[in-house]
């Protein structure tokens, strides 16, 4: 958990994650279940849905600096990739 992360990393280390946008819920199960594209196991894989607004205040609620919270798209917006600093 982010908490947990924050607390064994060093001063100065870094946090990089990634998580899956809202946006992609919809999508990722249309794929799934009505055109069979993605196994089951992509969509289960994907247990919560993140927008940035949620991310960053989890991120500010368990330590880290508002101001050193990067958060940007990828994958066309379906997913965020996060990276901040202790």
């Amino acid at each position: 958990n982010l908490r947990e992360a924050y607390r064994i990393l060093k001063k100065g280390g870094l946090l990089i994650l990634t998580t899956p946008a809202p946006v992609s819920k919809k999508l990722l199960e249309f794929f799934t279940f009505k055109l069979g594209i993605l196994s089951i196991d992509t969509v289960g894989d994907h247990k919560q849905y993140f927008d940035k607004k949620e991310l960053r205040e989890m991120l500010v609620c368990v330590g880290f600096e508002e101001k050193k919270i990067r958060i940007q798209g990828f994958k066309i917006g379906f997913n965020h990739f996060v990276i901040t600093n202790k």
